[in-house]
């Protein structure tokens, strides 16, 4: 994983973290470089932690990595039934003891399969309260989330997606093999188990970070990192 710490930490208590996936056949640098969320984690003293899935391929897997989300969504992850959710369980631990933060103020975001990924936590365990997902939808092959109820998932996703239609179906870009459950049937499933699912669309936006990044930005000058900040309360309140 890749941990970035501010300069400046609040008081052990107050402390927060953010933890960050992937997409499929992305890493953690990709990640780092594209959400460019480190320096609003500067301003704002939250630590950002990325984590690395495992090989996406059987070829080139020390660069290209996915997560088994559920609902054959990823490649060699989800084929070789790789436990990520015991993995990631087991990576908030460690940070969480490491740098003395509680449950209540850790967050994760996660753009493509990372967003699947995340919502996939959000469905099973109670890892985190709630979690932003970026052109992501629910996977999971359950008929209830059992760990839904007072979660929140917040799911932003570009009106232009191709890859991950809003509609849910086969994408026309990136992997087109995989059946991507609707907005709509993500939602039904994820509040009738007790959760709270919000879809916020990006006007113009397709599925990559910048243009998501630049449709927030036109709708009230935040950046996607700042509104990130914003909406798990990661900006101090003056």
């Amino acid at each position: 994983m890749l941990v970035y710490v501010p300069s400046s930490l609040p008081v052990s208590g107050q402390r927060s973290l953010l933890v960050v996936l992937h997409g499929g056949g992305g890493n953690s640098r990709f990640m780092l470089e594209h959400l460019k969320i480190n320096g609003v984690a500067e301003k704002n003293g939250f630590v950002v932690a990325y984590l690395n899935g495992s090989a996406a391929t059987q070829i080139g897997g020390n660069k290209l990595k996915a997560w088994n989300a559920g609902g054959g969504c990823c490649g060699e992850p989800y084929n070789k039934k790789v436990d990520d959710v015991g993995y990631i369980t087991g990576a908030v631990d460690y940070l969480q003891k490491k740098y003395v933060i509680t449950p209540e103020h850790t967050f994760g975001v996660g753009h493509s399969n990372g967003a699947m990924m995340m919502q996939t936590m959000s469905c099973l365990t109670d890892v985190f309260n709630e979690v932003a997902t970026l052109a992501g939808t629910l996977m999971a092959e359950v008929r209830k989330c059992p760990a839904a109820s007072k979660h929140t998932i917040r799911n932003y996703h570009g009106a232009l997606d191709q890859n991950v239609p809003i509609v849910g179906g086969f994408g026309s870009k990136g992997v087109t093999n995989i059946n991507f459950t609707s907005q709509a049937k993500a939602k039904i499933l994820f509040e009738n188990s007790g959760g709270h699912y919000i879809l916020l669309v990006l006007p113009g936006a397709d599925h990559s970070i910048e243009n998501m990044s630049v449709s927030s930005q036109k709708q009230d000058g935040l950046t996607i990192g700042e509104r990130l900040a914003r909406d798990f309360r990661l900006v101090p309140v003056n």
